[in-house]
């Protein structure tokens, strides 16, 4: 049987959602902001000598077809799965 949550309960656990409310905002905006900067940043392609010139998806396509990207991927995930096996 489920005990029921009495009033003090549900207020310190309130409480301590309150508490912990500004470091996940925190957190959370230092990671979603750069994340979503970073990704307008590459929609476009920089030179020092040109102007800035959007490009879309196109540089994504492109990594996309190229089997280094792909050989790259394989090798982190394998790596990544041995060293979860190993430790």
């Amino acid at each position: 049987m489920k005990r029921k949550i009495t009033e003090a309960e549900a207020r310190r656990r309130r409480e301590g959602w309150l508490w912990i409310a500004p470091a996940f905002i925190i957190v959370s905006l230092a990671t979603i902001f750069p994340l979503i900067f970073a990704f307008d940043y590459s929609l476009f392609e920089s030179n020092v000598f040109q102007k800035v010139r959007f490009v879309g998806f196109g540089q994504y396509l492109k990594l996309f077809h190229d089997s280094r990207f792909w050989a790259n991927v394989f090798n982190s995930m394998f790596f990544t799965v041995v060293g979860i096996l190993i430790a």
